[in-house]
């Protein structure tokens, strides 16, 4: 699954669902562990992945900033998952 299945390319950042947005943060997680591991690997260049980490922090703290808003303490969330019963018994006081 990519983020491109997820929401029309068109999204502005302070219009992103939720589920954008932790999906953007789990994979920002993920580089900023690979950049460590860039800059293990190649230590004359640490400083340069150490950049690039910075601007990917402040580019997400302004993504959280502007993206998904609190949800109104009134909202009603999605609907129950569960649907009806496909076994058991179907009526009161048949077996």
């Amino acid at each position: 699954m990519s983020l491109a299945t997820l929401a029309p390319p068109q999204v502005p950042s302070a219009q992103m669902p939720p589920e954008i947005l932790t999906g953007v943060m789990q994979a920002a997680t993920k580089i900023g562990e690979l950049l460590d591991s860039f800059s293990q690997v190649a230590p004359d260049l640490a400083m340069d992945f150490a950049a690039v980490k910075d601007q990917l922090a402040m580019i997400l703290a302004k993504l959280v900033q502007g993206g998904a808003g609190p949800t109104s303490p009134t909202a009603s969330g999605p609907a129950f998952p569960g649907g009806g019963m496909d076994r058991g018994i179907s009526g009161p006081g048949t077996v």
